[in-house]
């Protein structure tokens, strides 16, 4: 997985670097530089650096250094840079020019994480020029300098959390130093590929369904439709839907898998999706302590006004709130969610146990210890329906033996990875279009 740092921990990561691992700028400086080079398109000839005065601009001229090397069209636009490689780049015949000139690739090197504040006077009349003739592609190193208008980021050892919001395309380069450190300083990891390869589990052949689990579904209409048939699709060994007559008969055609039937028999309970915020939630999760826990929709809303449940839950219990159900059962501004998600969420888990997915563009769930965030869903998938679906299929791996965390991890990511593929495709997705690719793709 890709650790994520804020400005601060990004500064941890380079105190620690030079002070307690023995790296040098120049070596820093060196390899950031060289897995630029190897990133960037070079089936083009001419490149612009614009470089700023820290070592974000010492990156950039390392880089405009090892372009010219290779008899590239390089120039530097640079007001000051103390750095050795400034004066390297002029002494080799690096034009430094003043203005923006026609080019293929914009490298924007003006400034990285150590930046705070306003872009004043020269630099943001240089940024303005910058966009204004906009007939280049533009790379900026690590972030994006104020409102550059960046085609791509290429980000330098560690994912920056300040472009978790941000639609740039954006990569992560490694910069050939030992990611432990890392994880020193933060707790906050991108999911990717690797990681849901090795929690995936593997189905025996000499298995049956029983040994899949069995989930027991309270929902009501065509949410509780779409969960069951997700606990079904995601490979659940038996999905129980208790709900009302007209849901369990229309359920009959849409999820004939389903069992439309109580049981005393269960492994995980799925609470909440369009069931009706009267119902009785509490009585059923106060009997099933011992049992594992989906609470979603209209029981996080029962909740709300009975918060006191909070204190019961266990560490198999997971609470999939979007922003705004997150307010109501945490009593943080809405607001302050949104604009700190993982300090609210930090600070709630310190509080109550269980895991919680935080729903949204990028879906952050926290155990407690860490968090793990799924970031490659898409405004397509915006539609209702979507978080019944994520519920139905988190308790179905819940009941197939995922740890509770890898349960919600995997589920989170296997129903984003759907929605991207379908995007090529379609304008919108609909719940049912996840549907029938879950384990298909």
């Amino acid at each position: 997985m890709i650790n994520v740092t804020d400005n601060i921990e990004a500064k941890k990561v380079d105190t620690l670097l030079l002070n307690e691992y023995n790296y040098t700028e120049d070596v820093l400086i060196q390899n950031a530089a060289h897995s630029l080079f190897n990133e960037i398109d070079k089936t083009v000839n001419k490149y612009i650096v614009a470089v700023g005065p820290g070592n974000n601009g010492a990156d950039g001229l390392a880089l405009a250094i090892l372009l010219h090397s290779i008899n590239k069209d390089v120039k530097i636009i640079c007001k000051k840079n103390m750095s050795i490689y400034h004066k390297i780049a002029l002494k080799i015949g690096i034009p430094s020019i003043e203005h923006v000139q026609s080019c293929d690739i914009l490298i924007d090197a003006l400034f990285g994480f150590g930046f705070s504040g306003p872009v004043q006077g020269y630099y943001k009349e240089l940024i303005d020029e910058i966009n204004e003739k906009k007939d280049y592609k533009i790379i900026s190193i690590d972030l994006n300098t104020a409102h550059i208008n960046s085609d791509c980021v290429l980000m330098l050892s560690t994912y920056k959390q300040t472009l978790l919001n941000s639609s740039i395309p954006k990569k992560v380069l490694k910069i050939g130093v030992n990611e432990k450190i890392y994880e020193c300083v933060s707790n906050k990891y991108i999911v990717d590929e690797e990681y849901i390869g090795s929690i995936k589990k593997e189905k025996n052949e000499f298995c049956n369904k029983s040994d899949f689990g069995r989930v027991k579904i309270y929902a009501k209409k065509g949410a509780a439709l779409l969960a069951s048939r997700a606990s079904v699709k995601s490979g659940s060994g038996y999905t129980y839907l208790i709900s009302d007559d007209e849901t369990r008969k229309a359920n009959l055609s849409f999820n004939p898998e389903c069992i439309n039937s109580d049981t005393t028999k269960y492994d995980v309970i799925c609470l909440g999706p369009n069931n009706g915020v009267d119902f009785d939630y509490a009585s059923i999760i106060y009997t099933n302590l011992d049992k594992k826990m989906v609470i979603d929709a209209d029981a996080l809303t029962y909740i709300s006004n009975n918060l006191e449940i909070l204190d019961s839950l266990t560490e198999d219990c997971v609470l999939t709130p979007h922003p705004l159900e997150f307010s109501r059962i945490s009593g943080y501004d809405l607001n302050e969610i949104l604009e700190k998600p993982f300090e609210k969420l930090e600070e709630f888990g310190k509080k109550y146990k269980g895991t919680i997915i935080l729903k949204g563009k990028n879906n952050i769930i926290y155990d407690g210890h860490k968090f793990y965030i799924v970031n490659i869903g898409n405004s397509k998938m915006a539609n209702a329906g979507m978080g019944d679906l994520l519920s139905g299929m988190i308790a179905s791996y819940l009941a197939q033996g995922y740890k509770t965390r890898d349960a919600v991890i995997y589920a989170t990511y296997q129903q984003a990875k759907i929605g991207r593929y379908l995007s090529e495709k379609k304008d919108t997705i609909n719940p049912t279009d996840i549907l029938s690719l879950i384990n298909n793709k």
